[in-house]
Protein backbone atom coordinates (compact mmCIF):
# COMPACT_ATOMS: atom_id res chain seq x y z
CA UNK A 1 0.00 0.00 0.00
CA UNK A 2 2.81 2.48 0.98
CA UNK A 3 4.44 1.61 -2.65
CA UNK A 4 0.98 2.68 -4.21
CA UNK A 5 0.57 5.91 -2.26
CA UNK A 6 4.01 6.97 -2.94
CA UNK A 7 3.80 6.49 -6.98
CA UNK A 8 0.62 8.26 -6.42
CA UNK A 9 1.88 11.46 -4.90
CA UNK A 10 4.79 11.39 -7.80
CA UNK A 11 2.52 10.84 -10.38
CA UNK A 12 0.37 13.64 -9.16
CA UNK A 13 3.13 15.97 -8.85
CA UNK A 14 4.71 15.30 -12.11
CA UNK A 15 1.75 15.71 -13.82
CA UNK A 16 0.91 18.96 -12.89
CA UNK A 17 1.39 21.32 -15.30
CA UNK A 18 4.03 24.08 -14.99
CA UNK A 19 2.64 27.98 -14.93
CA UNK A 20 2.85 29.97 -18.11
CA UNK A 21 5.70 31.96 -17.72
CA UNK A 22 7.09 34.86 -20.12
CA UNK A 23 10.34 35.97 -20.76
CA UNK A 24 12.69 37.86 -23.11
CA UNK A 25 15.56 37.46 -25.46
CA UNK A 26 17.94 38.74 -22.72
CA UNK A 27 16.46 35.99 -20.54
CA UNK A 28 17.39 32.70 -19.38
CA UNK A 29 15.04 29.88 -18.75
CA UNK A 30 16.28 28.08 -15.32
CA UNK A 31 15.04 24.43 -16.20
CA UNK A 32 14.69 23.13 -12.29
CA UNK A 33 13.23 19.66 -11.53
CA UNK A 34 13.09 17.67 -7.79
CA UNK A 35 12.24 14.42 -7.04
CA UNK A 36 9.57 16.00 -4.25
CA UNK A 37 8.62 13.47 -0.88
CA UNK A 38 11.60 14.83 1.06
CA UNK A 39 14.13 13.43 -1.62
CA UNK A 40 13.08 9.61 -0.24
CA UNK A 41 12.37 8.14 -3.24
CA UNK A 42 15.36 6.85 -5.26
CA UNK A 43 16.88 9.67 -8.24
CA UNK A 44 15.73 9.48 -11.63
CA UNK A 45 18.45 8.33 -13.69
CA UNK A 46 18.02 10.43 -16.19
CA UNK A 47 16.34 14.18 -16.97
CA UNK A 48 16.02 16.10 -19.72
CA UNK A 49 14.19 18.82 -21.53
CA UNK A 50 13.29 19.37 -24.84
CA UNK A 51 12.13 22.28 -26.55
CA UNK A 52 9.41 22.13 -28.47
CA UNK A 53 8.29 24.59 -31.24
CA UNK A 54 5.04 23.65 -32.28
CA UNK A 55 5.47 20.01 -33.25
CA UNK A 56 8.97 20.49 -33.92
CA UNK A 57 12.22 19.82 -31.50
CA UNK A 58 14.35 22.90 -31.32
CA UNK A 59 16.82 21.45 -28.42
CA UNK A 60 17.11 18.80 -26.11
CA UNK A 61 18.87 19.62 -22.58
CA UNK A 62 19.98 17.35 -20.40
CA UNK A 63 19.79 18.32 -16.86
CA UNK A 64 22.96 17.86 -13.78
CA UNK A 65 21.71 16.52 -10.69
CA UNK A 66 23.47 17.60 -7.32
CA UNK A 67 22.63 14.24 -5.52
CA UNK A 68 20.35 15.62 -3.12
CA UNK A 69 17.10 15.36 -5.57
CA UNK A 70 17.39 18.18 -7.23
CA UNK A 71 17.74 18.76 -11.53
CA UNK A 72 19.03 21.62 -12.76
CA UNK A 73 20.22 22.93 -16.24
CA UNK A 74 19.42 25.73 -17.90
CA UNK A 75 17.84 27.07 -21.82
CA UNK A 76 18.63 30.74 -23.58
CA UNK A 77 16.31 31.63 -26.68
CA UNK A 78 17.37 32.42 -29.29
CA UNK A 79 14.45 33.31 -31.29
CA UNK A 80 10.80 34.82 -30.29
CA UNK A 81 7.84 32.88 -29.89
CA UNK A 82 5.51 30.27 -27.89
CA UNK A 83 7.49 27.13 -26.75
CA UNK A 84 7.46 24.30 -24.61
CA UNK A 85 9.92 23.12 -21.90
CA UNK A 86 8.89 19.22 -22.00
CA UNK A 87 10.37 18.03 -18.94
CA UNK A 88 11.44 13.99 -19.12
CA UNK A 89 12.62 12.26 -16.18
CA UNK A 90 13.69 8.53 -16.54
CA UNK A 91 13.60 5.95 -14.02
CA UNK A 92 15.93 3.26 -13.39
CA UNK A 93 13.08 0.50 -14.68
CA UNK A 94 12.66 2.90 -18.10
CA UNK A 95 9.94 4.60 -17.11
CA UNK A 96 9.34 7.85 -17.95
CA UNK A 97 7.34 10.71 -16.77
CA UNK A 98 6.66 14.17 -18.42
CA UNK A 99 5.98 17.04 -17.58
CA UNK A 100 5.25 20.27 -19.77
CA UNK A 101 5.89 24.12 -19.24
CA UNK A 102 4.66 27.03 -21.18
CA UNK A 103 6.62 30.02 -22.08
CA UNK A 104 6.44 33.30 -24.24
CA UNK A 105 9.60 34.47 -25.52
CA UNK A 106 9.28 38.33 -26.23
CA UNK A 107 11.26 40.90 -27.64
CA UNK A 108 11.01 44.46 -27.56
CA UNK A 109 11.28 44.48 -31.46
CA UNK A 110 8.29 42.99 -31.51
CA UNK A 111 6.51 46.19 -30.46
CA UNK A 112 8.24 47.69 -33.54
CA UNK A 113 8.41 45.46 -37.23
CA UNK A 114 5.52 45.02 -39.44
CA UNK A 115 3.20 45.94 -37.83
CA UNK A 116 3.95 49.44 -36.72
CA UNK A 117 4.49 49.77 -40.78
CA UNK A 118 8.31 49.54 -40.91
CA UNK A 119 9.51 49.84 -44.17
CA UNK A 120 11.85 46.90 -45.49
CA UNK A 121 14.45 49.75 -45.79
CA UNK A 122 14.88 50.24 -41.73
CA UNK A 123 15.00 47.06 -41.12
CA UNK A 124 18.62 47.15 -41.28
CA UNK A 125 19.13 49.13 -37.99
CA UNK A 126 22.69 48.36 -37.92
CA UNK A 127 24.03 51.05 -35.04
CA UNK A 128 21.37 49.23 -32.75
CA UNK A 129 20.49 46.18 -34.41
CA UNK A 130 17.41 45.70 -32.59
CA UNK A 131 15.63 43.82 -35.57
CA UNK A 132 18.11 41.66 -36.64
CA UNK A 133 15.74 39.25 -34.67
CA UNK A 134 12.34 39.14 -34.92
CA UNK A 135 9.95 36.19 -35.95
CA UNK A 136 6.96 38.15 -35.66
CA UNK A 137 3.36 38.50 -33.85
CA UNK A 138 1.11 36.80 -35.70
CA UNK A 139 -0.42 33.40 -34.47
CA UNK A 140 0.67 30.77 -36.85
CA UNK A 141 3.64 28.87 -36.42
CA UNK A 142 5.60 29.00 -39.23
CA UNK A 143 9.03 27.22 -40.17
CA UNK A 144 11.14 28.33 -42.88
CA UNK A 145 13.78 25.85 -44.16
CA UNK A 146 17.10 26.26 -46.41
CA UNK A 147 18.71 23.72 -48.36
CA UNK A 148 20.77 22.78 -51.16
CA UNK A 149 19.38 22.36 -54.11
CA UNK A 150 22.06 19.78 -55.09
CA UNK A 151 21.68 17.53 -52.57
CA UNK A 152 18.93 18.87 -49.97
CA UNK A 153 21.75 19.51 -47.16
CA UNK A 154 20.59 22.26 -44.62
CA UNK A 155 21.83 25.83 -44.80
CA UNK A 156 22.80 27.87 -41.76
CA UNK A 157 23.26 31.14 -41.52
CA UNK A 158 21.27 32.26 -43.90
CA UNK A 159 19.24 35.54 -43.32
CA UNK A 160 15.46 35.12 -44.07
CA UNK A 161 13.22 38.91 -44.28
CA UNK A 162 9.81 38.17 -44.53
CA UNK A 163 7.80 41.06 -46.09
CA UNK A 164 4.12 41.73 -46.99
CA UNK A 165 3.01 41.42 -50.67
CA UNK A 166 4.01 44.56 -51.75
CA UNK A 167 7.61 44.21 -49.87
CA UNK A 168 6.86 47.57 -47.80
CA UNK A 169 6.89 46.16 -44.71
CA UNK A 170 9.15 43.57 -42.57
CA UNK A 171 6.90 40.86 -40.89
CA UNK A 172 9.56 39.20 -39.52
CA UNK A 173 13.38 38.44 -39.81
CA UNK A 174 15.75 35.59 -38.75
CA UNK A 175 18.80 33.43 -39.15
CA UNK A 176 18.59 29.94 -39.92
CA UNK A 177 20.31 27.99 -37.30
CA UNK A 178 22.14 24.87 -37.83
CA UNK A 179 18.97 22.45 -39.55
CA UNK A 180 18.50 25.45 -41.55
CA UNK A 181 15.33 26.25 -39.66
CA UNK A 182 13.75 29.62 -39.35
CA UNK A 183 10.93 29.75 -37.06
CA UNK A 184 8.11 33.07 -37.49
CA UNK A 185 5.27 33.68 -36.04
CA UNK A 186 2.74 35.29 -38.73
CA UNK A 187 -0.61 36.38 -39.74
CA UNK A 188 -2.56 34.75 -42.47
CA UNK A 189 -1.84 35.78 -46.04
CA UNK A 190 0.56 36.62 -48.88
CA UNK A 191 4.26 37.26 -48.14
CA UNK A 192 7.51 37.91 -49.72
CA UNK A 193 10.76 36.27 -48.72
CA UNK A 194 13.78 37.91 -49.34
CA UNK A 195 16.72 34.58 -48.53
CA UNK A 196 20.41 35.50 -48.67
CA UNK A 197 23.59 34.38 -47.84
CA UNK A 198 27.14 35.43 -49.09
CA UNK A 199 28.12 32.71 -51.61
CA UNK A 200 24.72 31.48 -52.56
CA UNK A 201 22.05 31.82 -54.61
CA UNK A 202 18.38 32.39 -53.76
CA UNK A 203 15.47 33.05 -55.60
CA UNK A 204 14.36 36.44 -54.58
CA UNK A 205 11.91 36.88 -53.29
CA UNK A 206 9.72 33.71 -52.67
CA UNK A 207 6.37 33.77 -52.34
CA UNK A 208 4.78 32.61 -49.27
CA UNK A 209 1.12 32.02 -48.50
CA UNK A 210 0.28 31.54 -44.74
CA UNK A 211 -3.29 29.88 -44.10
CA UNK A 212 -2.40 28.34 -40.57
CA UNK A 213 1.17 26.68 -39.44
CA UNK A 214 2.92 26.27 -42.26
CA UNK A 215 6.60 24.50 -42.71
CA UNK A 216 8.29 25.11 -46.15
CA UNK A 217 11.50 24.51 -47.94
CA UNK A 218 13.64 27.34 -50.15
CA UNK A 219 16.24 25.68 -52.15
CA UNK A 220 19.71 27.25 -53.00
CA UNK A 221 22.83 27.02 -55.15
CA UNK A 222 26.41 27.36 -54.23
CA UNK A 223 28.00 29.90 -56.48
CA UNK A 224 31.83 30.91 -57.00
CA UNK A 225 32.43 33.98 -57.64
CA UNK A 226 35.99 33.92 -57.18
CA UNK A 227 38.10 35.63 -54.47
CA UNK A 228 37.73 39.31 -55.16
CA UNK A 229 40.19 42.30 -54.56
CA UNK A 230 39.82 43.81 -51.07
CA UNK A 231 40.93 46.45 -49.39
CA UNK A 232 42.26 46.47 -45.93
CA UNK A 233 40.41 49.75 -44.27
CA UNK A 234 42.01 50.86 -41.23
CA UNK A 235 42.09 53.51 -38.22
CA UNK A 236 43.63 54.24 -34.88
CA UNK A 237 41.94 55.28 -32.02
CA UNK A 238 43.58 57.86 -28.97
CA UNK A 239 42.49 57.76 -25.41
CA UNK A 240 41.83 61.97 -24.21
CA UNK A 241 45.61 61.25 -22.29
CA UNK A 242 47.28 60.40 -26.40
CA UNK A 243 47.85 56.92 -25.20
CA UNK A 244 46.51 54.14 -27.68
CA UNK A 245 42.62 53.34 -27.03
CA UNK A 246 42.32 49.18 -27.03
CA UNK A 247 39.17 47.67 -26.66
CA UNK A 248 36.94 50.09 -28.69
CA UNK A 249 34.02 49.06 -30.65
CA UNK A 250 34.12 50.11 -34.43
CA UNK A 251 30.98 48.13 -37.15
CA UNK A 252 30.72 48.32 -40.93
CA UNK A 253 27.74 48.10 -42.69
CA UNK A 254 26.10 48.69 -45.85
CA UNK A 255 22.99 50.87 -45.48
CA UNK A 256 21.60 50.72 -49.02
CA UNK A 257 19.39 47.90 -50.42
CA UNK A 258 20.09 45.93 -52.54
CA UNK A 259 23.87 45.18 -53.04
CA UNK A 260 25.47 42.93 -55.06
CA UNK A 261 29.18 41.37 -55.69
CA UNK A 262 28.38 40.29 -59.50
CA UNK A 263 25.11 38.13 -58.87
CA UNK A 264 25.69 37.76 -55.36
CA UNK A 265 23.93 39.23 -52.54
CA UNK A 266 25.82 41.47 -50.22
CA UNK A 267 23.04 42.50 -47.62
CA UNK A 268 22.36 42.01 -45.39
CA UNK A 269 26.18 42.73 -44.49
CA UNK A 270 27.78 43.45 -40.84
CA UNK A 271 30.79 43.35 -39.23
CA UNK A 272 32.23 44.09 -36.08
CA UNK A 273 35.20 44.14 -34.06
CA UNK A 274 37.42 46.11 -31.33
CA UNK A 275 40.77 47.74 -31.29
CA UNK A 276 44.45 45.71 -30.45
CA UNK A 277 46.51 47.18 -27.71
CA UNK A 278 47.83 49.92 -30.31
CA UNK A 279 44.09 51.49 -30.96
CA UNK A 280 44.09 50.09 -34.22
CA UNK A 281 40.90 48.46 -35.85
CA UNK A 282 40.52 46.61 -39.11
CA UNK A 283 38.23 45.95 -41.88
CA UNK A 284 38.78 43.62 -45.16
CA UNK A 285 36.20 44.82 -47.19
CA UNK A 286 35.58 44.77 -51.48
CA UNK A 287 35.94 48.36 -52.58
CA UNK A 288 32.76 49.99 -53.71
CA UNK A 289 33.49 50.40 -57.25
CA UNK A 290 33.39 46.37 -57.54
CA UNK A 291 30.07 46.81 -55.97
CA UNK A 292 26.65 47.18 -58.06
CA UNK A 293 25.92 50.15 -57.99
CA UNK A 294 29.22 51.04 -57.95
CA UNK A 295 28.85 54.24 -55.59
CA UNK A 296 28.03 52.04 -52.50
CA UNK A 297 29.10 53.57 -49.72
CA UNK A 298 30.10 52.06 -46.79
CA UNK A 299 28.95 52.77 -43.23
CA UNK A 300 31.45 52.85 -40.13
CA UNK A 301 30.56 53.37 -36.88
CA UNK A 302 33.14 54.19 -33.94
CA UNK A 303 32.38 54.09 -30.19
CA UNK A 304 34.92 56.59 -28.89
CA UNK A 305 36.32 55.86 -25.22
CA UNK A 306 34.59 59.90 -24.64
CA UNK A 307 31.42 58.51 -25.57
CA UNK A 308 31.28 60.23 -28.81
CA UNK A 309 29.87 57.91 -31.72
CA UNK A 310 31.81 58.53 -34.95
CA UNK A 311 29.47 57.51 -37.77
CA UNK A 312 30.90 57.59 -41.84
CA UNK A 313 29.36 56.94 -45.00
CA UNK A 314 32.45 56.91 -47.61
CA UNK A 315 33.22 54.53 -50.62
CA UNK A 316 36.13 52.50 -50.20
CA UNK A 317 39.01 53.16 -52.81
CA UNK A 318 40.48 50.45 -55.19
CA UNK A 319 43.72 49.69 -53.30
CA UNK A 320 45.35 47.78 -50.77
CA UNK A 321 44.78 49.64 -47.79
CA UNK A 322 43.15 53.03 -46.66
CA UNK A 323 43.18 54.68 -43.06
CA UNK A 324 39.63 56.05 -42.57
CA UNK A 325 40.03 59.29 -40.88
CA UNK A 326 37.50 62.30 -39.33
Amino acid sequence: MKKIVITLAILLSISAIAAAQTITLRDTLWLRKATHINYDVESWDTVFVDIMYGSFQIERIFLSSNGKGRWNGYYVPSFTGNIVAEYNAVYTGGDTTIEEQYVSVLDTAAFFGGASGLSAADIWAYATRSLTDYAGIGPNGIVIRCKQSADSTPVAGVTIQVLDSLEEATCGIRTSDSQGRGFFALYDGTHCVRLSKPGWQFTVPETLKVDGNEDTVYYASVYYPGSPATCFVWARVWNSDGTPAEGVTAEVSIPTYPVRYGTVLMNPYYRSTVTNSEGIWSFEVIPSDSLNPSTTKYRFYIYLPSGEIVKQDVTVPDQETWELTW
